[in-house]
């Protein structure tokens, strides 16, 4: 089963639907499917947990959008369970909103067409509000991107969903506890990158890239860091800033409104050479909330951001943690 973030792997377009291609000039309108079901997830080889996938695979597949062009999403909830999708960020119709306060849940077997335009452009994901926490954290979470016509061109492009789970001895998800589990979610003892378990990430020297970052974790904190190196901050939830930010860390929570996208900037150390980043472990009391730093409890700031940012990699060996 694939777990990573991958525009080719989103589901193929369905039959078209006239009225609401006149929604749009020319009748453009950008389609998808997506199948809610169980899976089996690999978080890390040999280390397989049960849990739900959107079309198969954790995170779902990444939706790519055009700002102002009409959205169209034939959702399928193979589940055990009802489920909704609610499109985190988007400002559009409550009616398609996707919470239990504005539309009956899709009961298992049943069909429901998500249908709407995107007013704006950045980094948008999806998500259940019903049960939400426990589905959440089972894998229904995917990254949907709503590209402007002036898009920024860089060299590459990365979407990291951050995320956790908790395990228990046997390795399989734990069992949510009560109320305070339900409504306010919880930390995971596994931390994942795109469904993976402590991923290495690599930058080419001499590159800039755009990171586009999610935080779909429940309830953890978190802190980006690149082993103290540089990187500019070109957006937040509330869409592109006026000018870059360099920074050298950032806290934040679940995505709220717009997008997160985090930018390497160019090197002075030869093509050839790149950079690894990785997470680090988890270390008695102290546990890690970002890339390749770790912070104590009392240091996490409120979960609920994002940002859009540059880095700057320096000469390293691959493998090295930072």
């Amino acid at each position: 089963m694939a777990n990573h973030c991958d525009t080719k792997a989103a589901a193929a377009t369905f039959a078209a639907d006239d009225q609401f291609n006149s929604l749009a000039p020319g009748g453009e309108v950008v389609r998808y499917r997506l199948e809610a079901s169980e899976v089996e997830w690999e978080i890390a080889p040999g280390r397989i947990v049960r849990g739900y996938g959107f079309n198969g695979q954790v995170p779902g597949p990444v939706l790519e959008a055009k700002q102002g062009v009409p959205l169209g999403i034939e959702f399928t909830n193979r589940l055990p369970e009802p489920t909704v999708i609610h499109w985190h960020g988007l400002r559009i119709p409550a009616a398609m909103d996707g919470t239990e306060v504005v539309q009956r849940p899709v009961q298992p077997g049943e069909t429901f067409t998500y249908r709407f335009t995107p007013p704006d452009a950045g980094t948008f994901w999806y998500h259940p509000h019903l049960n939400e926490t426990e589905q959440l954290e089972k894998g229904l979470h995917g990254a949907l991107i709503v590209r402007a016509a002036n898009e920024l061109a860089l060299d590459d492009e990365k979407i990291l969903v951050f995320d956790d789970l908790r395990v228990d001895k046997t390795g399989q998800i734990a069992k949510f506890g009560g109320l305070m589990d339900r409504h306010n979610g919880r930390e995971g003892n596994v931390r994942l990158i795109n469904g993976t378990s402590e991923p290495e990430l690599t930058i080419a020297a001499g590159q800039i890239e755009r990171w586009r970052i999610v935080n779909a974790s429940s309830a953890r904190y978190v802190r980006l860091s690149l082993g103290g190196l540089p990187f500019q901050i070109i957006g937040t939830d509330g869409g592109m800033i006026e000018a870059p930010v360099t920074a050298s860390g950032y806290s934040f929570r679940r995505l709220t409104a717009s997008s997160s996208r985090l930018v390497p900037s160019r090197t002075k150390a030869p093509s050839s050479t790149s950079r690894t980043s990785r997470t680090t472990g988890w270390r008695g009391r102290r546990a890690s909330n970002g890339l390749g730093r770790s912070a104590s409890r009392h240091e996490r700031r409120p979960p609920h951001a994002s940002l859009h940012g540059c880095a700057r990699s320096r000469r390293s060996s691959p493998g090295t943690r930072p």
